[in-house]
């Protein structure tokens, strides 16, 4: 680093952004990423009576609100020179700390080594790092006139001072070439101007997910022009950055979905896989069916429900991509010589990149819920048949036991008769008739009737093909 470089208002900021309000998050959720929020602003226990009044400042029907209304930011403490800058973007809360280091820094020219400083005052004010991403903005004004083809090497300086991890590669893509002349993967990328500032961006993907732009004004520009022109930026920049960092955020929610995907299509496949030697058994054991079914019908729940919230984020990130090309034409307006090609980039990889890895996606798995549908419809059918089966079974069972218990009323009375004579032959009849000889004359009534009825049975099962074997052999089974 070149030790005689000054800086005047050397100033770091980080974009961090938070979950507000979810799809479908209750009051409690809600109200709990409200507590959070604020509370990093004043690094304290709320009341119930604060965070209502800070609920009735989101009310206002707009896709931006300033949450301080007419006061706009608050300040850090004195002597520190900063402040909190707290909106509402949609279903999100964005915050903007800002911080020049102290106040009698302002018009005095500093080495880039503050930036060290002003960094660790930053972190913490921040806390805990924004939960959908957050961005971070580093500019100052030169001191001297500098030729343009050392800008580069002066921002890189100053991102050396803030020590970013994993170290990037600061390589430009000039200089960044493999022997073959072809331009090897740079975190640098290329520069921009916007007014007379010069811009540049470093970025890094997930999961570091790292994104800083760095802006250094010319040293001929007055302090009021600096002023007049980084303030309307910063308003472009909370928005420009949210849309960016909610792009990175819900790609990153769509691979966990696709794991999760993954991990159930491998389930479904062994429900396919083994749906045959299911179907060849015999018998059919109907309950281990009916519960495969259940298990399949859940797992197709889930499944289709996995999959809609696939299709879903991939609509997020095109309204969100398109957002954030709007944003960006609207800083051109503020500036039409500008020269902001490189912030389009991130565009260009969305549509190129993201997009297209969760049609894919979505298009592949799709082919599990399919698969899952005709298993579930197999299993279904086979249930239903197998039911039906059974059910004509029981109806013939029912007519067969019938016909036999009929028959064997129906003989009763004859086989009474015949067991009496049976009894008393050889046997004189005594009058009156003992006990012993009334139950013998009615238990060889009763077999005889019984073995008439089970015979009559057995006959009309064997002529309406009754499965008595595989009945016989699932009960020895059991």
């Amino acid at each position: 680093m070149n030790s005689n470089i000054k800086l005047l208002y050397p100033t770091l900021d980080i974009y961090l952004y938070d979950l507000g309000e979810g799809l479908g998050e209750k009051p409690e959720k809600v109200q709990e990423n409200r507590k959070q929020f604020w509370q990093r602003i004043y690094q304290r226990e709320l009341n119930q009576e604060e965070l209502e009044n800070y609920a009735k400042l989101e009310q206002e029907q707009s896709n931006y609100i300033e949450l301080l209304g007419k006061q706009r930011i608050e300040k850090f403490k004195y002597p520190l020179d900063g402040y909190y800058y707290p909106v509402k973007l949609g279903d999100t809360y964005g915050l903007q700390l800002d911080c020049s280091g102290k106040k009698n820094w302002l018009h005095n020219p500093q080495n880039v080594g503050v930036f060290t400083e002003i960094k660790e005052i930053l972190l913490e004010h921040r806390g805990e790092a924004g939960q959908l991403g957050e961005s971070w903005l580093m500019w100052g004004q030169l001191t001297k006139r500098i030729p343009e083809q050392e800008l580069e090497q002066i921002a890189r300086d100053c991102l050396k001072q803030i020590n970013i991890e994993p170290y990037p590669n600061w390589n430009s893509p000039t200089e960044n070439k493999d022997n073959k002349g072809l331009f090897k993967k740079t975190n640098f990328k290329n520069q921009g101007t916007f007014k007379d500032a010069t811009l540049f961006e470093l970025w890094q993907p997930p999961p570091s997910n790292q994104h800083i732009l760095v802006i250094l004004f010319p040293e001929f520009q007055k302090y009021e022009y600096v002023v007049a022109t980084i303030e309307p930026l910063y308003k472009q920049l909370i928005q420009l950055f949210y849309y960016r960092n909610k792009i990175i955020w819900i790609y990153q929610k769509t691979r966990e979905i696709k794991e999760k995907l993954k991990d159930d299509a491998t389930e479904i496949q062994e429900i396919v896989d083994h749906l045959p030697q299911q179907i060849k058994d015999s018998p059919l054991n109907l309950q281990k069916l009916q519960e495969n079914l259940t298990e399949a019908l859940k797992k197709y729940s889930l499944y289709g429900a996995n999959l809609r919230y696939l299709q879903e984020h991939r609509y997020a990130i095109e309204v969100n991509a398109e957002n954030y090309k709007i944003r960006l034409a609207r800083m051109k307006e503020l500036d039409p010589n500008c020269d902001l090609e490189f912030l389009r980039d991130f565009q260009d990889y969305t549509f190129e990149k993201y997009l297209p890895q969760v049609i894919n996606d979505y298009n592949s798995l799709s082919a599990g819920l399919q698969l899952l549908d005709h298993a579930s419809k197999t299993l279904e059918g086979i249930i239903q048949l197998e039911q039906a089966k059974r059910d004509r079974n029981l109806n013939k069972t029912i007519f067969a036991v019938s016909a036999g218990i009929g028959t064997a009323s129906a003989s009763a009375s004859s086989m009474a008769n015949f067991a009496e004579r049976i009894i008393t032959q050889g046997h004189p009849p005594q009058k009156p008739a003992s006990v012993s000889h009334l139950w013998a004359s009615y238990s060889l009534a009763f077999f005889l009737s019984l073995g008439v009825g089970l015979v009559f049975t057995l006959g009309t099962g064997a002529i309406l093909q009754l499965p008595w074997k595989q009945w016989l052999a699932r009960l020895r089974g059991q």
